[in-house]
Parts: structure tokens; sequence; C-alpha cells
């Protein structure tokens, strides 16, 4: 079946955490998506929309950090905003080369369509320009 992971904007840490209380992701900004995990392939596509290193990227207090949990199947990170702002500012040339890179990294075992992939990158840049300019951050919630 696969991890569904539903990527969403709130205003604060504590009110993303409220998410956990439903079965999806309501009242919020969301985009849904199966198998793209916010540490493991979202982290990849930060390191190439911002020039930073995988590393690095991954080292952000606010990359994948923890803070909520239901169970061992259900719970809530935080996304970094470098990530928000670089989504929000990229234009379409720019999305399209992300699309690209990403679709090829190791983090997909070059094993993904780039045109499969950039659909992703245009809804989580829309996501992302929505909590920018609403002074939101990104979360996302993870389902096993």
């Amino acid at each position: 079946m696969g991890n569904l992971y539903y990527y969403f904007a709130a205003s604060s840490d504590e009110l993303a955490a409220t998410v956990l209380e439903s079965p999806t992701v309501t009242n919020f900004p969301v985009v849904e998506l199966k198998d793209i995990d916010p540490i493991i392939q979202l982290s990849r596509a930060e390191a190439l929309l911002t020039g930073t290193g995988f590393d690095t990227v991954c080292a952000n207090p606010r990359s994948d950090h923890l803070i909520a949990e239901l169970d061992e199947s259900v719970w809530v990170t935080t996304l970094t905003d470098e990530l928000r702002d670089a989504l929000a500012s990229a234009d379409e040339t720019h999305r399209r080369q992300v699309a690209e890179l990403w679709a090829r990294s190791e983090e997909f075992d070059g094993d993904i369509d780039p045109t499969d992939v950039l659909p992703v990158v245009d809804e989580l840049a829309d996501l992302a320009r929505q909590a920018k300019a609403a002074g939101d951050r990104l979360y996302c919630r993870t389902c096993l």
C-alpha cells in the first residue's frame, strides 16, 4: 500500500499537532502524497532547490522535527522554512530543473519519470506560496 504523507501549512507547531485528531488533514491547506518521505526525498528536493548540501539540510533543527505522535504509525513533523521559501520562490524553469534532478537522485533509485515528479514539485510550491503569504510554516503528517 505505501505510506501516506500529508504536507500542510499551519500557523504554529501547536496548531499543526491538532491534525492527529482526525483520519485526514482537514482545515489546513494540504498536499497528500504517497511515498514522498519528508526526510529522505523531500530533504533531497530542498538541497536541489537551495543549493545547500543534503547533510546541512538534514541538520536543520526544523528538518523532520517531531512535534506530535499518536502512536508509532501516525505523527507530525516540521519542515524547514528554507524549503518553504525555496519552493515559494521557484519559477517554472527552476521547478522543472529540480524535478529532473530529483527524479534521477538515489532517493528515488533513478526509477521515476521526471514528468511524474514535476506535478509533485508544483503542488508543493503552491502550498509553500500559500504558507509564506499567510506567515505559516510547513508540516508533514505521516501515516504508515
